[in-house]
């Protein structure tokens, strides 16, 4: 694994790929990690802990903050090759390990991610943050890879509204400009790392085939980011106020 070369591309486009950093072995361990989550802890979760695709099946879209139910998530994001990743990108500081999200993106049921960048959700100044995706399944154009715009990290935080969608609550006022920051849809292999920045935009397609496109994400950020907690606040208020509307509860979130 080339750290400076991942980290030149990081900081050209926004996001980097490093291939086969999982053995199919410790996928299949996070496999059977995320199924035993899913069946003993989630459906106990309340509203922002849990989400559910909108289909009769019910399938569960996505989970947050896994590492602080089980030990072995937590351990998960102090993995010495995520940790070197992440270093490469953010030199300069420490690394602070914020937490694990899972995108479940189901079988024919999963739904569409709208665009958006994810510090309109975090709120760190300075950005120096990332998400560094885990691929459990193979991810295609057709199961509704992840889709970053090459370059639009540089873009800063742009104006985003309500969304309305449980689990992604906030989207673009208006889509970037895709002639000046083209799409890259990252296809990746089980066991392939993504990096992207919380300021790169991004989004993904439904999932249109028989088989799932399972991610584990995990949040970094530099000892240099502090949290905007004026605007972290005025996010979990609209989140909230998004909860009231949708009526929701642990079993229907």
């Amino acid at each position: 694994m080339d750290l400076a070369q991942l980290a030149l591309d990081y900081q050209a486009t926004g996001m980097a790929v490093a291939r086969g950093v999982f053995s199919p072995l410790e996928i299949a361990r996070l496999s059977q990690e995320i199924a035993a989550y899913s069946a003993e802890v989630a459906p106990s979760l309340g509203p922002g802990e849990v989400y559910y695709e909108d289909s009769p099946a019910r399938p569960i879209k996505s989970m947050f903050r896994l590492h602080e139910r089980r030990a072995y998530f937590q351990d998960l994001m102090g993995d010495a090759r995520l940790l070197a990743l992440v270093q490469a990108v953010f030199p300069n500081g420490g690394i602070i390990r914020e937490g694990v999200l899972y995108f479940g993106k189901p079988a024919r049921d999963g739904s569409v991610t709208p665009h958006h960048q994810d510090n309109a959700f975090l709120n760190w100044d300075p950005p120096l943050a990332l998400i560094a995706t885990i691929a459990i399944d193979r991810s295609t154009p057709a199961n509704g890879a992840l889709t970053v715009y090459r370059g639009s990290h540089a873009l800063g935080l742009l104006p985003h509204r309500q969304s309305g969608v449980l689990g992604f609550s906030r989207c673009l006022v208006d889509p970037v400009d895709e002639t000046r920051f083209p799409p890259i849809q990252i296809c990746m292999a089980p066991g392939d790392v993504a990096l992207h920045s919380v300021t790169a935009v991004h989004g993904s397609g439904a999932n249109t085939t028989d088989l799932p496109r399972r991610q584990l994400a995990i949040s970094y950020r530099s000892t240099l980011a502090r949290r905007d907690e004026a605007a972290f606040a005025a996010y979990q208020q609209a989140v909230h106020a998004l909860h009231a509307t949708k009526q929701v509860s642990p079993a229907t979130v």
